[in-house]
């Protein structure tokens, strides 16, 4: 038997309304109620639905967590690159990356 431990990391999704939709600040309010709650990571959905405006920009959402608590990790979902032009999409994972040193 060996002694190995094993590391429990703990992370919550980012909540946002029924049907998809955030707010930024009620956004803003759940990233910090969940840090302060000892979370060790955020995990953010990325889902684009134009039928009733449901849905959100996960790259976003992400900033949005990251610009409340730059301490606490956000990983994005599957996000849908297929619905959005790459370049944008470069420049937007460009400006994060150089945001989040």
């Amino acid at each position: 038997m060996s002694n190995s431990t094993c590391e429990v990391r703990v992370g919550s999704a980012v909540p946002g309304r029924p049907g998809g939709s955030w707010l930024p600040a009620e956004s803003r309010n759940n990233v910090i109620a969940l840090a302060d709650a000892g979370l060790d990571h955020l995990l953010v959905a990325d889902h684009v639905s134009f039928f009733g405006g449901a849905g959100a920009d996960g790259l976003l959402v992400a900033a949005n967590a990251l610009g409340t608590r730059p301490d606490l990790p956000v990983y994005l979902g599957v996000y849908q690159l297929f619905l959005r032009h790459p370049v944008t999409v470069a420049r937007q994972l460009a400006d994060l990356a150089t945001r989040s040193e």
